[in-house]
């Protein structure tokens, strides 16, 4: 390959002041007595592709709600968004 053409590929690469795109740590979701999510911890970093499979009903919409702050739980969850406590902003107005 030609190391001009490898040096202007990573010059140009992104660069990111983030460490984290989405944290979350021991999530959990209950709807009355149905526990939909419990114990979650996931890290998502720069670069990183994931794709969330399962069957219907296994909470895979309820996670992505939840980084949203689509979800009014997502609130009382340790969720983190590039690195800051978005859904702890949002709920105060902030």
């Amino acid at each position: 390959m030609d190391a001009g053409l490898v040096a202007s590929l990573t010059q140009n690469a992104p660069h990111y002041d983030f460490g984290s795109i989405v944290q979350m740590e021991q999530v959990r979701v209950k709807y009355g007595e149905a526990l939909i999510l419990d114990g979650i911890d996931w890290l998502v970093r720069p670069g990183e592709k994931w794709a969330l499979l399962g069957p219907n009903g296994s909470g895979k919409s309820t996670l992505l709600s939840l980084i949203t702050a689509d979800n009014p739980q997502s609130y009382a969850n340790k969720i983190y968004l590039f690195d800051k406590k978005e859904a702890a902003g949002k709920a105060s107005g902030t």
